[in-house]
């Protein structure tokens, strides 16, 4: 996609240059046509908008959208342009549009990139899960650690509490996995690992890499 409009940007500045221009014959039916399909990829983008959980349907969204920003003003430009005499009017706004529209899939790609490489969780992602944790039971004296990072849309969340030292094994375990599930019912969050300790003061648990 990005490479088409890259063609698009270059052939309407060979345009410029040359200071060349093409008629526009818009007749009613074609007119009618690019309403009828405006109004139709409004329409599914609104749909696909109400669909938040997933980001498929979330790029479909932003395609739709796109496409009535696209045919709106690929319509405008040139009729406007012949009406007003400007002859170049038709290739800025092509060159207009093409940005717009590579900067957008750009963004979309480079989202998409972060949340499948392991981008950490916002600070309000951790400030959430911390005061889940916090509020959870009464029994935890400590959070050790709260990291999150996302896989695809979701969360990946690891918790270090700190349980008395006299704590029952079956409690402190039913503890933690209770945790778990009360925080994997979050939106954000895809999986949930509690890990139940009864000191703060310990080695590093983890190799680091």
């Amino acid at each position: 996609m990005v490479t088409s409009f890259l063609q698009v940007i270059l052939q309407s500045f060979q345009r410029l240059v040359e200071g060349s221009s093409e008629p526009v014959n818009l007749s009613v039916v074609i007119l009618s046509l690019l309403g009828l399909n405006i109004l139709v990829k409004f329409l599914l983008w609104a749909w696909c908008r109400t669909m938040k959980d997933s980001s498929s349907v979330q790029a479909l969204a932003q395609d739709h959208l796109n496409d009535v920003i696209f045919n709106i003003f690929s319509t405008f430009f040139p009729v406007a342009g012949q009406y007003l005499g400007l002859w170049w009017l038709d290739a800025f706004g092509a060159i207009v549009l093409s940005i717009y529209i590579i900067a957008e899939w750009t963004g979309t790609c480079l989202y998409n990139i972060r949340r499948l490489t392991g981008q950490a969780a916002t600070a309000a992602d951790i400030q959430q899960l911390t005061y889940m944790t916090y509020r959870f039971s009464n029994l935890i004296q400590l959070i050790d650690t709260v990291r999150a990072y996302y896989v695809g849309e979701g969360l990946f969340a690891e918790i270090d509490i700190v349980l008395p030292p006299d704590t029952p094994l079956s409690q402190a375990h039913d503890l933690g996995e209770s945790l778990q599930s009360a925080l994997e019912r979050l939106d954000t969050v895809e999986r949930a690992f509690v890990h139940v300790d009864y000191n703060a003061v310990h080695a590093i648990e983890h190799r680091h890499i």
